[in-house]
């Protein structure tokens, strides 16, 4: 893993709050192999909020629509395919140190993180906010997701 993007040494807290648009979003395997997640331009938006809370939301590139029009419709092949090319959850946060983010997951696309704490390990640049996460679980072993973010809105 980039020895950078895990620098934890500089307090954000006061600096992040606002809208940010997702610019790269990419996970490193066990062999530190670096894959686009979502494709080559998935869209995002994380919101931070002085009150303390926090919303993210990142969908895959091209996301097919449903056969139908009805929001409660659409197959088990369309429902299926809308969870995994959609990423999305919300609650509060608090830098616990100095660059290391808690987010308290209050409502999740993934219902197992509801109630759980998920760290965010981030450091600014100009307009930009890279976030990466400690190993996170996956079919294949586990993955560290880089996430790079730019303000849009203070």
């Amino acid at each position: 893993m980039d020895k950078k993007m895990n620098e934890v040494c500089e307090s954000i807290g006061n600096k992040i709050y606002g809208t940010w648009k997702l610019m790269k979003f990419v996970y490193k395997d066990q062999l530190n192999k670096e894959e686009k997640y979502f494709g080559q331009s998935p869209e995002g938006i994380l919101i931070y909020e002085r009150s303390g809370f926090m919303s993210v939301h990142i969908a895959q590139e091209d996301r097919p629509n449903f056969e139908t029009d009805s929001f409660d419709g659409g197959t088990e092949q369309d429902k299926a395919r809308a969870f995994s090319t959609f990423f999305s959850y919300y609650g509060r946060f608090v830098e616990e140190a100095p660059g290391k983010l808690a987010h308290t997951i209050v409502g999740s696309l993934f219902p197992n993180w509801i109630g759980q704490v998920q760290i965010r390990y981030g450091r600014l640049e100009n307009d930009l906010l890279y976030l990466t996460t400690p190993p996170i679980a996956s079919m294949e072993g586990y993955n560290v997701f880089e996430i790079v973010w730019k303000k849009v809105t203070k």
